[in-house]
């Protein structure tokens, strides 16, 4: 598989480039870049598979390049050394990304992710757009057991655990399920204004309506559906909702 390296730090691509050839040997680098427009310009030429992208490259971001290109032929696997810049978005909407410093066990398991080809380019190519444009992130990818969904955060009613999966069930009565489990998802919802009201289930607080029960050990979503609140976790779920 071809690839272009492209960081505004010679030095980062260089390490990269030796990397790859050490643990990677089925990757052959093409071409390193360190500024937008150079990348602008072998990405169009070369035609790669693979681009490994650095976030940050003053005065743009990865992201920008990305903006350029009307399709997206390509994979792209982020290397950066910031937690910001929707590392959230990337991490659980099935995007490939390293962490600098680069280890090498990440890097080969990023590759093997990109050489799979899982998801559906022209989607995540729309959603890399949404992150650039919107950077309160308002919208997950959802590798659903059916396909490939982009959902809003705000149309979320509430997550429900099943065993190893996870159902996501839409203000409109619509359930998008994946596989990966509850807790993948809770670090990135509860700052947006979902609580973990039960080991089964993370609820939206916009569409919490009441609290029921005779025991007041549910929650009355308005939409009429009825899901548990768990003892221990109803001071917080109050507090929160008391805000």
């Amino acid at each position: 598989m071809k690839a272009i390296l492209v960081d505004d730090e010679d030095k980062s691509n260089a390490y990269m480039q030796t990397l790859l050839q050490k643990h990677c040997p089925e990757i052959e680098v093409i071409a390193t870049c360190n500024n937008f427009e150079d990348a602008y310009k072998k990405i169009t030429t070369y035609q790669p598979d693979i681009v490994f992208l650095d976030i940050e490259m003053p005065p743009y971001l990865g992201f920008d390049l990305l903006k350029q290109f009307t399709t997206f032929p390509f994979e792209v696997i982020f290397v950066t050394a910031y937690h910001q810049y929707a590392i959230e978005a990337i991490k659980f909407s099935a995007l490939y990304y390293i962490l600098k410093p680069v280890d090498p066990l990440e890097l080969m398991n990023a590759v093997q992710k990109a050489k799979q080809k899982q998801n559906d380019n022209s989607i995540r190519y729309n959603f890399l757009k949404n992150i650039v444009d919107e950077p309160s992130i308002k919208k997950l990818i959802i590798k659903g057991v059916s396909g490939i969904s982009i959902i809003e955060l705000a149309n979320i009613l509430y997550l429900h655990a099943d065993g190893a999966y996870t159902h996501f069930v839409m203000n409109n009565g619509e359930q998008i399920i994946t596989s990966k489990n509850l807790m993948e998802y809770e670090e990135m919802l509860i700052p947006k204004g979902f609580f973990r009201n039960h080991k089964s289930f993370i609820v939206n607080l916009k569409f919490v309506k009441s609290i029921v029960g005779k025991e007041a050990n549910e929650i009355l979503m308005n939409t009429g559906e009825i899901i548990p609140l768990a003892v221990r976790r109803k001071d917080a779920f109050l507090k929160v909702l008391a805000v």
